[in-house]
């Protein structure tokens, strides 16, 4: 099961404020979720402020400057129902144990915390990525640059091992 494998859960806590955000009356258009001491939680809460498209640029400001995070943001009117995006945010500069740990525990996330919510998904490694643009790609299926399989996941975790390694094995 390789949702779990880094050891790190979906705590209660963090489970109520989702179901918080989830709420139709809740005035919350974004989370970011951060791994601190092992443990998920809510590092930052953004209100609404306008519609979907709109509030997206309040996304890139909320993000941190090189640690990984989990977006979740909430699409009121982008699909046919109320949804979450969950984008896996890791900037470049980002280091590889936490690259590592992010991406091993981003299926917990989505699955424990999110379920069914969760209707669009994707990865993004600067802030530039964090458009609208993205988003509308995603749904239209023009989404290639940015939908990641578990196969890509695995490939650049493998590739960001070699890089910090100084490739060892690797064929000369």
């Amino acid at each position: 099961n390789m949702s779990h494998s880094s050891g790190i859960s979906v705590g209660e806590d963090l489970k109520t404020k989702f179901s918080e955000a989830d709420k139709e009356s809740s005035p919350t258009r974004l989370l970011i979720v951060q791994i601190e001491n092992e443990n998920l939680s809510v590092t930052r809460e953004v209100d609404k402020q306008g519609g979907d498209q709109e509030d997206f640029k309040l996304i890139s400001p909320a993000v941190p400057e090189v640690d990984p995070c989990y977006v979740l943001y909430r699409l009121d009117s982008f699909a046919d129902t109320p949804c979450w995006l969950f984008i896996l945010y890791v900037p470049s500069g980002a280091r590889v144990r936490d690259r590592m740990m992010y991406a091993s525990t981003r299926t917990a996330v989505k699955n424990d915390l999110c379920g069914s919510s969760v209707q669009f998904e994707y990865f993004a490694s600067e802030a530039g990525e964090l458009c609208f643009d993205e988003l509308v790609k995603l749904r239209d299926g023009d989404a290639s640059s940015v939908a990641l399989s578990e196969s890509e996941i695995n490939a650049l975790k493998e590739q960001n091992m070699e890089r910090d390694t100084g490739a060892v094995g690797a064929a000369s």
